[in-house]
């Protein structure tokens, strides 16, 4: 019988203390031994082996697929680290029976050196990057490390240095270097050692000492709606540093492709973030799954996907019911409502606990007011802009209908009770954002009921089609209250047009202003390919799902793009590619204008998007004051207590955050800290902040910490309660690994669902020396 398996590789990195303890290096891989080990060796006559593979997943394979007796055989490079490996295995039949195995493979050799490169650098930074020397011969060696002079850095130190090293000891070597060209660069070393020897190359990321400009635009295309693009590219941006890319969408399904991929890069450090980067491969996988076009390969890598985002978010559930947005008491009534909403979905293409879902439902049903309404949420951003409407229990109530109504618990009588007040109150929304809440209720208590929609709800959709905005071949929904995560603005505006969308399409009422909402939403895509916040991208994409639901997608043409009358590409689109993105890189982009145009023959309903970028020296920005938002709503400084220090020394680092309109909110921000190369971020600190701000007491007005995430170049702060004329304060410390004279990343901090409330705080150079 044939069936599906997931197999992976991983190791992590280990102290370099015995054999059975290694950092993570690299070693050739020659003959394995029975137990599971790998032995390598190079003796000083032979020349050494170049390591220089090293990933942190060996081998990801969630697609494999044996054959009709069950069997499996899979031939894997094996990385280059020494270290030992965890494999397991995973299969599942085609009548569900499920196996698993799982065992280790330990990767050594005696003699071996390795390098603590900095994940990313700066041009003009200078680093002593330092070689490990481990050498767990019996005895001792004499060892010459030799460092390949490359085009991308300066040598400031001696190409070749000797030392002598005991047997079973650990040493350091450094050699300083001073980056001068930007891009993923190696970085090898040589060590020539009188009985074994061993070579070593790495990567590290070198960027342009310049801020980042991004520009996009995005629209539909087609035979008789041809594409035209213009952008300008400053006479001072770092030379090689433009870029431009586009990307012709064959149809919906791959636009909901791409953004799943993208979400991947977005902060998922909450409930609302974990669900809505895991909610959208729920929806492809049920879409793919009911119209028969999943392959085994895509089925298998979306229900992992979704596996994980399902296990961490069980631990969002706050003791008592309902869930909050990082599990902590008390729950929230409308974001258990989105909980149960994806769960319910969920529960079509993997397995859900029904008690799980039965407990949200429960906690919010138990919520419920006599009258059959629900309260507003307290604590929250779009509390004091609810209280403006005429009804602010109304938007609850309609959101809470809604999750009841599609996760199957119309026919209880509490939700028909909820419905019954929608009905009777729905006269009372009068924004966009509210009347299109209320749409969505009815629509899916209509489809619940089976009974199609009715008049009511076809009145309440007549009242939304009227609210539409009229822009260009698009029309969009405005709203004068913040969404429930937040959002106003720009993003507020996006969430409420997916909103419209979202009803008409399920409605199947005014196809028009349906498909012009889908046309508004492409157009707003950013350039990382998705719309800004987690709430607005997920709804975008069930928007588009939808669509996709309610009709085919034919397409069949070839697409011409040329830059500036010169560089002239194709691309073929066919229904057998109609979820494939297609992307063409330019790479003569030429400072001053660039010219983008676009041509199809053919049919099918096409999408592009128009994505670049280039970067200008920091000292140059003031002289481009319209790339920047004007005065910066909110700020953000960091200060260190000193610049110039020595190894093993640490720095304080000391940051402020602060709003600067007045009456302005941010109910979630972000705050991402550059880590500059070369330092060590001192975590017991960021524990102890987080811990300040646990139990605070209620009705407690000044900003929080929920949690902080760290990752290779950044540690990311999540904030809560941030208000105008309450900034908060808070420092950590960093610890000197070698000698280096290097800049800090920027700096910035955002409001999460309204990213366009933010400030940047400029990189700072530190200066290392020996002791």
């Amino acid at each position: 019988m044939e069936q599906e398996m997931m197999m992976d590789v991983a190791g992590g990195p280990m102290p370099p203390m015995a054999a059975e303890a290694m950092p993570e290096g690299a070693a050739p891989q020659d003959k394995t031994e029975a137990d599971g080990t790998t032995a390598t060796s190079t003796t000083a006559a032979e020349p050494p082996r170049l390591r220089q593979y090293f990933p942190e997943t060996m081998l990801w394979l969630p697609e494999a697929v044996t054959d009709e007796s069950g069997a499996l055989q899979v031939e894997v490079p094996v990385a280059d680290s020494i270290t030992t490996w965890r494999m397991s295995a995973l299969a599942s039949t085609q009548d569900g029976r499920l196996g698993s195995a799982t065992g280790s493979l330990r990767v050594f050799q005696d003699f071996f050196i390795d390098l603590d490169l900095p994940l990313a650098l700066t041009v003009g930074d200078e680093v002593s990057v330092p070689v490990g020397v481990f050498n767990y011969l019996p005895e001792a060696q004499t060892v010459r490390l030799q460092v390949e002079e490359m085009p991308w850095f300066e040598l400031l130190d001696e190409a070749e240095k000797s030392i002598t090293i005991e047997g079973n000891e650990i040493s350091v070597v450094y050699f300083r270097v001073r980056a001068t060209e930007f891009g993923s660069q190696p970085f090898k070393v040589t060590a020539l050692g009188s009985q074994m020897s061993d070579a070593i190359q790495k990567q590290v990321r070198v960027f342009p000492n310049g801020k980042e400009i991004r520009f996009t635009q995005s629209d539909r295309l087609g035979s008789d709606l041809p594409a035209h693009y213009e952008t300008i590219i400053p006479s001072d941006a770092i030379a090689g540093t433009q870029s431009l890319t586009v990307k012709i969408y064959p149809g919906i399904l791959s636009q909901v492709v791409e953004g799943l991929d993208s979400m991947l890069r977005m902060p998922s450090g909450c409930f609302e973030q974990t669900s809505s980067t895991t909610y959208p491969n729920v929806l492809v996988l049920d879409y793919l799954r009911t119209t028969g076009q999943a392959a085994p390969e895509a089925e298998f890598k979306a229900e992992e996907y979704i596996n994980l985002g399902y296990q961490r978010l069980t631990t969002f559930e706050v003791d008592g019911g309902g869930f909050s947005l990082f599990g902590d008491a008390p729950a929230d009534r409308m974001l258990t409502a989105y909980g149960l909403q994806e769960f319910a979905d969920m529960s079509r293409v993997h397995d859900v606990d029904p008690a799980l879902l039965q407990r949200a439902a429960e906690w919010l049903l138990s919520q419920q007011q006599s009258d059959g309404s629900w309260e507003n949420d307290m604590g929250l951003v779009h509390e004091s802009t609810w209280q403006n409407l005429a009804n602010d229990q109304l938007p609850v109530t309609a959101y809470i209908v809604w999750s009841l109504a599609d996760a199957g618990f119309i026919d209880d009588a509490r939700t028909q009770q909820g419905l019954a007040y929608v009905q009777e109150h729905q006269g009372e929304a009068k924004d966009g954002y509210v009347v299109a809440l209320v749409a969505n209720a009815l629509v899916a208590a209509d489809i619940a009921n089976a009974q199609g929609i009715q008049p009511a709800s076809t009145a309440v959709l007549d009242r939304l089609a009227a609210l539409a905005q009229q822009e260009g071949n698009g029309a969009v929904w405005n709203s004068g209250v913040a969404t429930f995560m937040g959002s106003e603005g720009q993003t507020g505006s996006i969430e409420t047009t997916a909103l419209a969308a979202l009803a008409f399409l399920r409605a199947d009422s005014h196809p028009d202003l349906a498909n012009a909402a889908l046309t508004t939403l492409i157009q707003q895509k950013d350039s990382f390919g998705t719309w800004y916040s987690t709430q607005a991208t997920v709804l975008t994409l069930k928007a588009l799902i939808q669509s996709v639901r309610a009709g085919s997608e034919n397409v069949n043409a070839t697409v011409t793009i040329k830059l500036n009358d010169g560089q002239t590409r194709t691309a073929q689109v066919t229904p057998e590619t109609f979820d494939v993105v297609q992307m063409i890189t330019f790479d003569d982009v030429r400072p001053g204008q660039n010219v983008v145009d676009i041509q199809v023959e053919g049919e099918g309903n096409l999408m592009y998007q128009v994505a670049g970028s280039y970067y200008l020296p920091w000292e140059l920005l003031p002289k481009y004051p319209e790339l920047s938002a004007g005065e910066e709503l909110l700020t953000v400084d960091v200060t260190y207590d000193r610049t110039e220090l020595t190894v093993d020394d640490s720095v304080t680092v000391n940051v402020k955050v602060a709003l600067n309109e007045p009456g302005s909110r941010a109910e979630w921000g972000l705050i991402d800290l550059g880590v500059p190369p070369g330092f060590t971020v001192q975590s017991e600190d960021l524990v102890a902040l987080v811990t300040r701000y646990q139990d605070v007491p209620e009705g407690y007005e000044e900003p929080t910490v929920e949690r902080y995430e760290m990752t290779g170049r950044q540690i990311l702060i999540y904030l809560g309660n941030l208000s105008h004329g309450h900034p908060i304060e808070f420092s950590y410390r960093l610890k000197a690994k070698f000698p280096l004279v290097a800049q800090t990343p920027a700096s910035s901090a955002y409001d999460y669902y309204n990213p366009d409330v933010s400030g940047e705080a400029a990189p700072q150079q530190l200066t290392v020396v020996e002791p």
